[in-house]
């Protein structure tokens, strides 16, 4: 009894310490965060410097990508994971043209899709192929003006998986899997 009593009491001595110590944090709120802020400012200043450092560095390296990815070479159908194409057909109808590699039983296989726009600029499906389908889908390309052109790489290169994107020939996306993100 007597211990039970005695552990009670340091119980509450404790916690009467501490809740006298908030009280007095929260009655001198500038006194406390000052210091604290001080020496946050000075340090952000020193990851601000480093992250400009990286940030230009980064930015030469990705310069850099931009234009060896450029290269017809890697830009083939091999390095190709999907294209997406909007032809506007000299009959005056949109049709949007995707190849892929889709899922499948035994693993990924090529898959081309051919869409037709109604009046609200939705795709509906016309036809589906097994393949990337270039024969049947050529008069598209020759009787029509391009107005979208969307495509999608992966290699590795230098040892490193690369992947970029790009929308009309402009880089919207490169990701190399050391985590350098450039766009």
């Amino acid at each position: 009894m007597k211990r039970l009593i005695f552990s009670l009491i340091i119980l509450i001595s404790l916690v009467l310490i501490f809740f006298f110590y908030k009280k007095k944090e929260i009655n001198n709120p500038l006194e406390t965060t000052s210091s604290k802020s001080k020496t946050s400012l000075k340090v952000g200043e020193v990851s601000d410097q480093k992250s400009n450092l990286n940030e230009r560095s980064n930015t030469d390296e990705c310069d850099t990508y931009k234009k060896v990815l450029s290269d017809p070479k890697l830009e083939n159908l091999e390095n190709r994971r999907w294209s997406n194409f909007h032809i506007k057909h000299t009959d005056g109808e949109v049709y949007r043209i995707r190849y892929f590699y889709d899922d499948g039983p035994n693993g990924e296989y090529k898959k081309t899709i051919l869409y037709k726009e109604d009046e609200t600029e939705f795709p509906h499906i016309v036809k589906t192929y097994r393949g990337f389908e270039s024969e049947e889908l050529k008069g598209y390309f020759s009787q029509g003006e391009i107005i979208w052109q969307e495509q999608a790489y992966e290699t590795i290169y230098e040892g490193k998986a690369v992947y970029w994107r790009k929308i009309n020939d402009e880089f919207v996306d490169l990701n190399i899997d050391e985590g350098l993100s450039c766009l």
